[in-house]
């Protein structure tokens, strides 16, 4: 399986639940950001949504994907 270099691979941090969850700081990779901004976030209530079980924070490929398609902008022209 092939992977771009900043592409990161799918954590461990399952929470048991059978779906791969991505760790703060791989998300934080896909959005261009820094897992303390993720975590303000998460205290303003923004941001992607995200999965907390016990202290564990967790956060699903396809949440990053519709997160970051909700700010698609479409050029006029």
């Amino acid at each position: 399986m092939s992977r771009t270099p900043n592409t990161p691979s799918l954590s461990p941090v399952n929470i048991d639940s059978g779906i791969p969850m991505l760790s703060p700081k791989e998300a934080a990779l896909l959005l261009c950001t820094k897992p303390s901004n993720l975590s303000q976030w998460r205290y303003e209530s923004r941001g992607p949504a995200y999965v907390k079980l016990g202290g564990i924070i967790g956060y699903r490929l396809s949440d990053i994907d519709a997160y970051i398609m909700a700010r698609l902008v479409q050029p006029k022209g």
